[in-house]
């Protein structure tokens, strides 16, 4: 570091002016973290499984120039959730020295799996405190995944009351819904036409559908052939694709068969 001062400013807090090496910073702070406790916060990355119980050790190091004994502990866990600290507490730590903190956090079924950032506040007798933040992964769930998609419809569209013939055309609507939080882009495939970006120009894909957001594709078709018709019926069956960043999913879809005997 070249240089640095320090001045109050205008708000109470106190603005440190400083060159690192290359450029000028201003690094603005108060009171209340001058006189903060000066420790380091560390542990490993955490998982808890919805509904248990886990241990999390976390280290604890005093960073100042003098002693400093360590009254209480406190996780910032989310809503829902709880964490008790237990054991080493009060403990003194000399400069340089580490303590490691029991903390048993607990996860509810109903939470979301993902990934959590826990503050965790130390502080001593006289009420001082010094904060830092460990990670606690909670693992995703089937009804976690990015990108998780239902899908309606497949019902014939256009009837007919007069019997089929080849060369009609059968039309499909289909209805998505992304029930994550992730925006998603969706691919569909199947034994329509008017589906599947891969085969035609007007198809059912749709980019970026947004975290909760539904669309309708109502351009789904399949002409009749003399294969159908000797069958005597017709079942539209689709996949669509979901892909979130890295998370895809899949979903299978038959929709009603259709008739063409009548």
């Amino acid at each position: 570091m070249s240089y640095s001062t320090l001045a109050t400013l205008p708000n109470g807090n106190v603005g440190l002016l400083y060159e690192p090496g290359s450029g000028i910073r201003l690094a603005e702070f108060n009171l209340a973290w001058l006189e903060g406790l000066c420790l380091g916060v560390a542990a490993p990355d955490a998982t808890v499984e919805k509904g248990t119980t886990a241990t999390v050790d976390i280290a604890v190091e005093a960073q100042g120039f003098t002693a400093t004994r360590i009254t209480g502990a406190e996780l910032a866990v989310p809503a829902g959730w709880a964490a008790e600290v237990s054991g080493a507490l009060p403990v003194t730590l000399v400069p340089g020295r580490t303590a490691t903190l029991t903390a048993n956090v607990t996860v509810p079924a109903e939470a979301a799996g993902g990934t959590y950032p826990v503050p965790v506040t130390n502080s001593d007798r006289a009420g001082r405190t010094g904060r830092g933040t460990i990670t606690i992964t909670v693992p995703k769930g089937p009804d976690d995944v990015d990108g998780r998609i239902t899908v309606s419809g497949g019902e014939l569209q256009n009837p007919q009351t007069d019997g089929y013939q080849v060369g009609d055309v059968l039309r499909f609507h289909y209805q998505v819904t992304n029930l994550s939080d992730a925006t998603t882009t969706v691919l569909p495939t199947g034994n329509l036409r008017n589906l599947d970006p891969a085969v035609d120009a007007v198809n059912c894909r749709f980019r970026n559908l947004a975290a909760r957001a539904s669309y309708t594709c109502t351009f789904a078709n399949h002409v009749l052939t003399r294969a159908d018709l000797d069958a005597g019926h017709f079942t539209p069956v689709t996949r669509w694709t979901s892909t979130s960043g890295a998370s895809v999913s899949v979903v299978d879809h038959t929709g009603e068969r259709v008739d063409l005997t009548g």
